[in-house]
C-alpha cells in the first residue's frame, strides 16, 4: 500500500499491515526446489538506526523478529522485493523533506520599507543559482533582503533570519564581499544552505596568479595596475556606502541599534589554517567570528558557541600548531561528535601570541597541549561521566589552562625573587658585622704615622736613585765576566 506506506503481509488468511519502518530488511533466497523471501523486523535486540520507529506497547509486548515466504512464483517475489525497497527509499525522502521544512525559515512576504531602498548591483551570488553563473542586484526591503538576477530568478531572506552579516573589502584579495549567515537555512533552489554571499571581482580569478614580470618599468603593466587599483577603490567604496545605508535603513530595536550590523575582519591578526578542505586559507577574526571568505565551502564560526580552545602539538623548535574548538553542544549525547569539534590546523608558531590574546579578548580559556588529543573518546567519556565533570570541569581531562599556568609561574618566581631578596640582605648584615669586626681590631688611641716633608722625600729619591744605578752596574760587571 503505497499510499500509507505499508506492506501487506498473509497471515492466516488475513492481510495484516505493517508499516515500512517496522521492517529492518528484507532478503530473496533461492532454494534447490522453491524461492523464499525472508522479512526482518525491527524490535528489541536488533541493531537499530538513529531514526528507527518502535511502536509502543503496553503490557508484556511480543515482537516479530522475522516472517518468511515460500513461492515458486520466483518474479512475484523479486517483484516483492523490489516495491518495497522503492516505498522505503520514497519514504526516507518524504521523511527527510519534513525534517528539512521542520529546521527552514518560515515563508515570509516582503514588504516594502520607507524612503529609498538601498539597492548593490551588478553582483554575483554563491552558492550560484541552477548551477550557472549569475549576476544581478541586491535590494533592501522593510523586512528583507531580495536577489535578482539578469534571468529573473529571485532569493528572499528576511531580516531576523540573520545571524552574522559580514563586509570584506579588497586588499590583496581579488574580490569584495557581502557575506551573510542564517540562523535556520534558506532554499536556494534545490539546496538547503546556510551561508549566502554576494560579491564583485576586482580581477579576474585566473590573472591574481602571481607571475614574473619582464620589465618592471613596462608602461602598459604600471597603467594595468592603476586601472586595478582604482577599480579596487571605487568597489570597496561602493559595498561600503551600501553597507552604511543598509544599516541606516535597518528596522531598530527599542535601544535604536538596527537588528543587525555589519562587521568587518581584522585583517592585522589574521593567520593562516587548514580546515576541513585540507587546504591552507587565510582566516580572519571579527567581534564575534572566526571567517574565511573568499573560497568555497565558507568558514563561520561564532566564538559565542565556543566552550573551550586547546592548542595542540605547542613544542619548542615546532614549526606551527593546530587550534581545537570545542562546541557548547558537545555535552549532547544526540549531537555527533564531529559537529562538537572544529580544527583549524597547521597554523604558523609565529601566530600564536596573536591568537592567544583573540582568544583571550573573546572570553574562551585555553589549554595548550603537546600531542593533538583523541577527541571521540574523550567526549564520550565527559558523556558518560557527566556529573563528575559538571563538578571537576574540564581540569582533570585537560590538566591547567594557560591563563592559571602563567599566574602560577607569576607567583613561582615572585617567592623565588622574595626568597633570593632575603638571602642577599642576609649575606649583606653579615658583611656589615665582618666589618664591624674588623673595625674594631684597631685601638681608637692608635695614630697614623706622621709623613715625610718635601726635602725628606727628595734625599730619599736620591738614594734610591743611586742604589739603583749602583745595581745596574754591577749586573753588567757580572755578565762580562761570564763572557
Amino acid at each position: 500500500d503505497t499510499n500509507r506506506h505499508a506492506v501487506l503481509l498473509p497471515i492466516n488468511g488475513h492481510a495484516v499491515p505493517f508499516h515500512v519502518s517496522m521492517i529492518k530488511s528484507m532478503s530473496y533466497v533461492e532454494d534447490d526446489s522453491s524461492y523464499t523471501l525472508r522479512i526482518f523486523f525491527n524490535g528489541p535486540g536488533v541493531g537499530l538506526g538513529r531514526n528507527t520507529f518502535i511502536a509502543p506497547s503496553s503490557g508484556d509486548p511480543y515482537y516479530i523478529k522475522e516472517l518468511a515466504f515460500r513461492s515458486n512464483d520466483r518474479e512475484h517475489l523479486l517483484t516483492c522485493e523490489k516495491t518495497f525497497k522503492e516505498l522505503r527509499k520514497s519514504v526516507a525522502a518524504k521523511e527527510a523533506r519534513d525534517r528539512d521544512a521542520a529546521e527552514m525559515a518560515d515563508d515570509f512576504k516582503l514588504v516594502p520599507g520607507v524612503g529609498k531602498a538601498p539597492t548593490l548591483v551588478d553582483v554575483q551570488i554563491k552558492p550560484v543559482l541552477s548551477g550557472r553563473k549569475a549576476i544581478g542586484y541586491l535590494k533592501a526591503y522593510g523586512n528583507g533582503f531580495r536577489f535578482t538576477t539578469q534571468r529573473g530568478e529571485t532569493v528572499d531572506f528576511a531580516y531576523d533570519n540573520v545571524r552574522h552579516a559580514f563586509f570584506q573589502s579588497s586588499e590583496n584579495d581579488i574580490k569584495v564581499i557581502i557575506h551573510f549567515s542564517f540562523r535556520r537555512p534558506i532554499m536556494l533552489g534545490k539546496k538547503k544552505v546556510y551561508d549566502l554571499q554576494f560579491f564583485t571581482e576586482v580581477m579576474e580569478e585566473s590573472m591574481s596568479v602571481n607571475t614574473t614580470r619582464i620589465d618592471g618599468y613596462d608602461r602598459d603593466e604600471i597603467e594595468q595596475e592603476q586601472r586595478e587599483r582604482e577599480k579596487r577603490n571605487k568597489l570597496n567604496n561602493l559595498f561600503a556606502s551600501f553597507v552604511r545605508k543598509v544599516e541606516d535603513y535597518l528596522p531598530k530595536f527599542e535601544d535604536g541599534d538596527p537588528v543587525f550590523e555589519f562587521d568587518i575582519p581584522y585583517r592585522a591578526i589574521g593567520f593562516e589554517g587548514v580546515t576541513e578542505r585540507k587546504t591552507a586559507l587565510q582566516m580572519y577574526p571579527t567581534t564575534n567570528c572566526l571567517i574565511e571568505l573568499t573560497d568555497f565551502p565558507f568558514f563561520v564560526l561564532d566564538v559565542n558557541d565556543v566552550d573551550i580552545a586547546v592548542l595542540e602539538r605547542v613544542d619548542f623548535g615546532a614549526k606551527n600548531f593546530d587550534i581545537v574548538f570545542v562546541k557548547k553542544n558537545f555535552k549532547n549525547p544526540a549531537v555527533d561528535v564531529k559537529n562538537c569539534i572544529v580544527n583549524v590546523s597547521t597554523v604558523p608558531n609565529e601566530n600564536m601570541d596573536a591568537v592567544k590574546e583573540w582568544l583571550s579578548n573573546a572570553q574562551i580559556r585555553v589549554f595548550e597541549m603537546r600531542s593533538p588529543l583523541a577527541w571521540k573518546e574523550i567526549i564520550s567519556h565527559i558523556r558518560a561521566h557527566l556529573d563528575d565533570f559538571e563538578a571537576d570541569g574540564w581540569e582533570p581531562v585537560l590538566g591547567e589552562d594557560e591563563d592559571e599556568e602563567e599566574e602560577e609561574d607569576e607567583e613561582d618566581e615572585d617567592a623565588t625573587f622574595t626568597a633570593d631578596d632575603e638571602e642577599e640582605e642576609e649575606d649583606e648584615e653579615e658583611y656589615m658585622d665582618d666589618d664591624d669586626e674588623e673595625e674594631s681590631d684597631f685601638a681608637p688611641d692608635e695614630e697614623e704615622e706622621e709623613g715625610m716633608d718635601w726635602d725628606e722625600m727628595e734625599d730619599q729619591a736620591a738614594k734610591d736613585d743611586a742604589e739603583r744605578d749602583f745595581s745596574d752596574e754591577e749586573t753588567d760587571r757580572k755578565k762580562r765576566k761570564r763572557r
